[in-house]
């Protein structure tokens, strides 16, 4: 995300809501065509998310968030050199993790990831259950 100084030429607003995945998460205040995405390209139309909004829509969780996840529903799972490095693979991925400096005045030092919901369905991917009858 980069924050922006006059949003007032942004193709669209928007405010996201994962709290409530019944309702329509997205508002659109003027059109636009095509899908809306989180990325880096410099030629996006531009919106700002302050962090506040950013945790709040879904990226609440910690690492020991996931960690919790996967001990407690993939048992089967050993969190090993494989699994970190599938960790760091999901960690480039903008729309599962969002990774803030702990200091600001040091951007390049160490970061605070901040992962989405959507990580548990990464995992659950890349790491299905076992067969009972390859356990026999």
């Amino acid at each position: 995300m980069q924050n922006v100084r006059n949003a007032n030429s942004a193709d669209i607003s928007v405010k996201v809501d994962n709290s409530n995945i019944e309702a329509d998460t997205l508002k659109v205040v003027r059109e636009l065509n095509g899908p809306i995405k989180i990325n880096n390209d410099k030629n996006a139309a531009v919106i700002r998310i302050n962090e506040k909004e950013l945790i709040e829509s879904g990226f609440n969780l910690t690492h020991e968030d996931v960690r919790k996840f996967v001990k407690g529903n993939l048992p089967h799972v050993k969190m090993n050199d494989q699994f970190h490095a599938l960790m760091k693979k999901l960690e480039k991925d903008q729309n599962i993790c969002y990774q803030r400096p702990q200091n600001p005045l040091k951007p390049n030092g160490s970061k605070m990831k901040l992962y989405s919901d959507i990580i548990y369905q990464a995992l659950i991917d890349n790491y299905p259950k076992p067969d009972s009858n390859e356990a026999a």
